[in-house]
């Protein structure tokens, strides 16, 4: 089976569970490294082939199995994927070792530039430093961007693991907001902020000081 682009892929990977998937970097709609993250599930094998060898190292740092630099051989092909094919459950590795493999995957700090969200039956992608606030809703989490909401799949703990910390905080259990967003921060005890998009937020005490911190040191913005 093959993918078109990034929101193929994850479709493709998400309904079919590959052991073994061949992946592009450059991409139209999402690159291979946030095609990775979108899925819900690492339980595969990437390798990657591309024509850019620039990415070779953060390839590996996200548990590729190999790195094909194209034009490649059919040798070179044959010797990846045979490496591959060792290592899969049924040709001898054991299944803790593959759930190894894919808790190593999520330890990694791959930041996010782009989001994939549902809108009216169909997937988008969204310019992370586009969004003013994360909120929490069952196992998911909605997304607002100005003053439009979308639903995103995963969890705000997972999407915490991979923000920028330095543009945006979990201020709450149920909350994560850009600091470029931040309009004021008011209330008793500096415990609500105003976003641009006019949302109301609770911070809570144990955030409040950590966001305190990172306001200051925005240009435009004063306490």
């Amino acid at each position: 089976m093959e993918a078109a682009n990034g929101l193929e892929g994850i479709d493709q990977v998400n309904s079919f569970h590959p052991h073994i998937v061949f992946l592009d970097i450059q991409m139209p709609g999402l690159n291979g490294f946030e095609l990775l993250y979108h899925v819900e599930a690492r339980e595969f094998n990437v390798i990657f082939q591309t024509a850019h060898d620039q990415y070779a190292i953060k390839a590996f740092e996200e548990n590729a199995s190999d790195y094909l630099l194209k034009p490649f051989s059919r040798e070179r092909f044959d010797k990846a994927f045979s490496r591959v094919l060792k290592n899969l459950p049924n040709f001898g590795a054991s299944i803790s070792g593959a759930q190894e493999t894919n808790a190593d995957f999520h330890g990694h700090n791959l930041v996010l530039s782009k989001i994939v969200v549902k809108s009216a039956g169909i997937r988008l992608v969204l310019d992370v430093s586009d969004v003013d606030c994360f909120m929490a809703k069952d196992h998911y989490c909605c997304i607002y961007v100005g003053t439009k909401e979308y639903l995103c799949e995963m969890s705000l703990s997972k999407l915490e693991d991979r923000l920028d910390s330095q543009t945006f905080i979990r201020i709450h259990r149920n909350s994560i907001i850009n600091i470029n967003s931040v309009k004021t921060l008011s209330g008793p005890s500096q415990n609500e902020v105003l976003l641009k998009n006019n949302m109301k937020v609770i911070v809570s005490r144990r955030s409040r000081g950590a966001l305190i911190q990172l306001l200051k040191i925005q240009p435009n913005f004063s306490i």
